[in-house]
């Protein structure tokens, strides 16, 4: 609360035709690592598939382009756990004492570009811009942000105190000169008892080749999908694992997060901390169904007494694993977080395209006498270019298990 692709063989068949359109993946963060674990099968034919790209837009940008009234927002730890960010909180107080993270994946058939990470407003500092709203308790906090490449290894971090120029205005985090495919990940931390609120953007941005100005940073030549198609896997991905919202706008707002369920469970926990019993949250599954969650008091887990994960335990059957669609509505002036499944990403707005499959095995034969051979053919097909958010994904293995007596 706070007020203010692999072919496998066997010896009787033969592969004549698998058609395959753009089918590639970003592999490594916990969500794209679920949905290589997904299958598809057709009769004894499995098919293990990998993942994704986001939809295309000038940058990627959280929170998404356009929103205004909503920001990300880290608490100092010395904010209090009331103020609503429980990550940020130390554990002697209820909290989980953890940074902010967010997770940046460049896909692998990115084409070598350099990657800009940009921050908007990342000081704490006042006056505030619309919709990203600092809140200074003291003195101002200094925030520090943090960038991990995909080994584990430093590649920058960089501290901004108050009255260092970047208030209200977009600054270079980082240019990745020579982006390595895989998850870096941005962490992000607040000195004292502040709440500061920020955005990050992410591309290729030729201004910042050797620097870039503010100006330059939003002049409208950034991209994040080199080849402008969407659904063909060079496309780059901004996910949350560990942040609060802050919503300033006025009146209540209701907005679309999605997460990946792989099915591993039969059952998930969906948890949202400290939505002062105000609002909605609705879980929409992929077979079509809606369930109804509950929201969560001051300073608690939804479902629980208190600081301690709880969540909306909910089950899982085939019908349910995919992409899921959380319509999460909240009043103004009010900073909270959705999680959805702990260790799993979350996206705004709208998910990483998935591929869409199908998959048919025909022969035409009804009778086989001893001795004969039989030959079939696979069309295999993603026909995701099709859909409102084409997906791309690779290393797909066609495995078919010959029946018992058949060689």
């Amino acid at each position: 609360m706070e007020n203010s692709t692999a072919v496998g063989s066997a010896p009787w068949r033969t592969l004549r035709r698998a058609q395959n359109r753009g089918f590639r993946p970003a592999i490594g963060s916990p969500v794209l690592r679920a949905l290589a674990a997904l299958a598809v099968i057709v009769g004894s034919l499995a098919i293990p598939v990998g993942t994704l790209g986001p939809a295309p837009a000038e940058a990627v940008e959280l929170p998404p382009l356009g929103v205004t009234e909503l920001s990300l927002q880290t608490s100092g730890p010395n904010a209090g756990l009331g103020i609503g960010d429980w990550y940020t909180t130390p554990i002697a107080d209820g909290g989980g004492d953890q940074d902010h993270l967010i997770e940046i994946t460049i896909p692998e058939l990115w084409p070598g570009l350099p990657v800009t990470i940009a921050l908007f407003d990342p000081e704490v500092e006042l006056p505030d811009p619309a919709g990203v709203v600092d809140e200074v308790r003291n003195a101002n906090d200094t925030s520090t942000f943090t960038v991990f490449d995909p080994s584990g290894s430093l590649v920058a971090t960089q501290s901004y105190a108050a009255g260092g120029g970047t208030n209200g205005q977009w600054t270079e985090l980082v240019t990745i000169s020579a982006p390595t495919a895989g998850v870096y990940q941005l962490t992000t931390s607040t000195s004292d008892d502040d709440d500061n609120s920020w955005r990050v953007r992410v591309n290729h941005d030729p201004d910042c080749a050797a620097g870039c100005s503010p100006a330059e940073l939003d002049d409208g030549d950034e991209i994040d999908d080199p080849d402008g198609i969407p659904g063909t896997g060079d496309e780059l991905v901004l996910g949350i694992q560990r942040a609060s919202f802050q919503h300033a706008g006025a009146g209540s707002v209701c907005r679309d997060a999605y997460f990946f369920v792989d099915g591993s469970t039969s059952t998930i926990d969906l948890h949202n901390f400290d939505m002062d019993n105000n609002g909605s949250v609705t879980y929409f599954p992929p077979d079509g169904s809606s369930v109804s969650g509950t929201i969560s008091a001051n300073q608690e887990w939804n479902n629980s007494a208190g600081p301690v994960r709880v969540g909306d335990t909910v089950s899982v059957g085939s019908a349910r694993i995919g992409w899921w669609r959380t319509e999460v509505c909240i009043p103004g002036n009010n900073q909270y977080i959705f999680e959805g499944v702990e260790g799993e990403s979350v996206f705004l707005h709208e998910p990483p395209p998935a591929p869409e499959l199908t998959l048919s095995k025909e022969n035409g034969v009804t009778n086989v006498a001893v001795g004969d051979t039989v030959s079939y053919e696979l069309s295999f097909t993603n026909t995701s270019d099709a859909s409102t958010s084409p997906g791309a994904a690779e290393s797909v293995v066609l495995v078919d298990t010959l029946p018992d007596g058949l060689s």
